[in-house]
């Protein structure tokens, strides 16, 4: 090396070259990291130019296209940026790679085989944002190059990394006093829970309160600060001002209770509930709480039954001889004021227990209360993933009320039958003790097993189509088809010689009405409208592959990695399952 940088400046062109024109031929995309990391040990010039941090930014955004900053940023050291990236992808991408493995026959993804991500985000102390925008790439790299599997178990991770902060911000929220928690910071965060990939303008929401709190002051004429924050020192009660906030709230900025729409899931959502201006008592109270707050007013929830409305408490003014009274608005029904009658009528409804504390119900009540109707809404409901949709609602309850010890057994022993999320399992029956809890033993048993089996890839019991038992099977994995009595599109991702399931089950769908009954091959197929069913042979009949391209199931890309044009083509684990119908 020592020969060559002798030699160097007058023996080679290319060393005439400035470093400008070098370092802009380092740049160029025929150079990967390894080259210019290969040229950068030739001589000390060319060390000096693979340093420049423009270089290195080049190369960044010639290979990733997401970040969580400004990427025309030079004062950053792009040379470790570019190095951070790439030790992460490299430890990411076959982690991701890996869920395929150990969650094939798992109905859904175990906790138990992403937690794997925590102990990479804390040895390399940089999440959530590296991890992130590294997952975000991944994410889009396999969208770019149609890998199924890999987007779909992407999608898994980041939703589990958003999860992970909004459950962080949940609890941090939570821990602070009662009277400090934001209601609406809250309600948005369970907005984020429910809605992982939908933007939550929260800054709109937030202005909405305040531009009604400013337009309540211009009513009322106040000689105040344009906002009072909350917990500032109470104003006067006066039927006066609730009159006022009524009026800007219900008329001027048309907020009404959804009696049309009543158990539509948006009215719990409260970005949806502004941007409607509906929403369902609860919702509703939030707002008129927030916007009583900012007002200097002393207002708090009250639930009852299936009913739930606001408590503004009255203050003493000792020079203007008031008398401290409080009211109660049914805010659902346009802010009207409730009598002493019909508190005591809603009080022998819901045991309100107005002589203790009003009824008033914690911020974390509120919360969890907010969950449940989610909860009542989806378990009554035909939607996509219903199974994880209740389990995540009941994982909410938990967070905001860990007391709560019937929510988070059923959560334990959901877990439990499903063989999944033993450690959060196990976590979650050791915060609420043995005695509480019948068979909690078992319980625990039973989760460690789940936790030791996640570990284990299972094994992949091979159906070959040329085996003598499965000569009557006429379609393959992946083809798609359609169903002859109920038209709807399908995609076959197994299949059975004969019908594999109860008698009851064969019973119920009139198994026994077909020309072939059960003796015939059945398949396990994903269809259009996102459900999953298991059809006879004879009830099927190949339809054209295009129809169901633009209809993508969401478990497709558990089970396959590509589509052709015409087939889906089955993923490793797949392949390893029905060897021959490739």
């Amino acid at each position: 090396m020592e020969a060559m940088e002798a030699m160097g400046e007058t023996s080679s062109p290319f060393l005439r070259l400035s470093n400008e024109i070098i370092e802009m031929i380092f740049t160029s995309s025929t150079l990967k990291h390894d080259d210019v990391a290969a040229l950068a040990r030739v001589c000390a010039r060319f060390a000096q130019i693979s340093r420049s941090r423009e270089l290195w930014r080049r190369k960044a955004l010639e290979r990733w296209t997401y970040w969580g900053f400004d990427e025309n940023d030079r004062s950053r050291d792009w040379r470790e940026i570019y190095r951070d990236r790439l030790r992460w992808q490299r430890r990411i991408y076959p982690a991701v790679k890996e869920l395929s493995v150990l969650n094939f026959n798992q109905e859904d993804i175990s906790l138990d085989t992403v937690y794997r991500f925590d102990e990479i985000f804390d040895e390399y102390d940089c999440f959530p944002d590296t991890a992130r925008v590294t997952l975000e790439e991944i994410r889009k790299s396999s969208e770019k190059s149609c890998d199924l599997t890999m987007k779909y178990y992407t999608d898994h991770v980041c939703e589990y990394v958003k999860v992970r902060q909004i459950e962080e911000s949940m609890k941090g929220l939570l821990r602070r006093p009662d009277e400090e928690i934001d209601l609406v910071e809250g309600a948005l965060l369970l907005s984020q829970w429910q809605n992982l990939w939908t933007p939550i303008d929260c800054d709109s929401v937030k202005s909405v309160i305040d531009e009604m709190a400013i337009r309540v002051r211009e009513c009322l004429a106040l000689n105040a600060p344009p906002l009072k924050e909350e917990g500032s020192e109470s104003v006067v009660l006066s039927r006066d001002m609730l009159d006022v906030m009524n009026h800007v709230m219900f008329h001027e900025f048309r907020f009404v209770g959804n009696v049309v729409d009543f158990f539509n899931p948006d009215n719990s959502y409260l970005d949806k509930v502004v941007e409607h201006r509906t929403g369902i008592p609860i919702t509703l109270s939030i707002l008129y709480i927030t916007l009583g707050r900012r007002l200097g007013l002393s207002i708090q929830p009250v639930g009852a039954g299936h009913h739930f409305f606001v408590c503004c408490k009255g203050s003493k003014d000792q020079s203007a001889g008031c008398k401290e009274s409080d009211v109660y608005v049914d805010v659902f029904d346009g802010g009207r004021f409730l009598d002493e009658s019909e508190c005591e009528h809603l009080k022998g409804e819901g045991h309100l227990g107005l002589e203790t504390h009003l009824g008033i119900v914690r911020p974390s009540e509120v919360f969890a209360r907010m969950a449940r109707n989610l909860l009542n809404f989806y378990q009554n409901s035909f939607i996509v993933d219903k199974s994880a949709v209740i389990r995540n609602l009941l994982y909410l309850i938990h967070v905001v009320q860990p007391t709560n010890i019937q929510n988070t057994v059923l959560l334990c022993k959901i877990n439990v039958h499903l063989k999944i999320n033993g450690r959060q399992t196990l976590a979650m029956l050791s915060s609420i003790g043995e005695d509480p809890v019948p068979n909690v033993n078992e319980l625990k048993a039973t989760a460690k097993e789940v936790v030791d089996e996640s570990c284990q890839p299972p094994e992949a019991n091979a159906k070959k189509r040329s085996h003598a038992n499965y000569l009557n099977v006429t379609y393959r994995v992946g083809m798609v088809m359609k169903h002859k009595r109920y038209d709807y599109l399908c995609v076959i991702y197994g299949w059975d010689p004969v019908c594999r399931l109860s008698s009851s089950w064969q019973m119920q769908m009139g198994v026994n009405l077909l020309q072939h009954k059960n003796m015939q091959p059945f398949y396990s197929v994903l269809v259009e409208d996102c459900s999953v069913r298991y059809a006879a042979q004879e009830s099927l009949e190949i339809s054209p592959s295009e129809l169901v391209k633009a209809r993508l199931h969401p478990k497709v890309g558990k089970y396959f990695s590509s589509f052709d044009g015409f087939r889906y083509i089955p993923n490793v684990e797949l392949a390893k399952r029905y060897p021959e119908d490739l």
